[in-house]
């Protein structure tokens, strides 16, 4: 029986797509690779989509993956989209895995600016 590859489950406004870096450790000279799951926030980011975000961030950290977020697109998001986004910003600095802006909109930074959540989401300024 031949062995199928499963696709990665993904919102029609947004998917995550993964990626390897190399990472070298100072302290070694090693150089070792770490995956990076890049979430696509498409343009509508929030509740609507909430809980696919959630399981495609969730299994990206659970799999021990640093997270990017390229949220280039977006031209609406909501609260909800961005406090799930600062949940797991902690979440990945908490177990040691990073939680990285890609790319982000005027129209998602000045919401962020808004709702007053800009800091904690460590979007540097303009």
């Amino acid at each position: 029986m031949k062995k199928g590859t499963k696709k990665q489950a993904g919102s029609k406004r947004g998917a995550g797509t993964n990626t390897s870096t190399n990472k070298q450790d100072t302290s070694s000279n090693e150089t070792s690779e770490v995956s990076v799951f890049t979430l696509n926030c498409g343009e509508d980011f929030g509740l609507r989509d909430a809980q696919d975000f959630y399981q495609q961030l969730a299994g990206a950290l659970n799999e021990g993956r640093s997270v990017e977020v390229d949220a280039s697109r977006v031209t609406q998001t909501d609260t909800a989209g961005l406090q799930m986004l600062y949940a797991f910003s902690k979440k990945a600095s908490e177990i040691g895995l990073g939680f990285e802006w890609k790319n982000v909109s005027k129209d998602f930074r000045e919401t962020a600016d808004l709702l007053g959540m800009s800091d904690c989401l460590n979007l540097s300024p303009q």
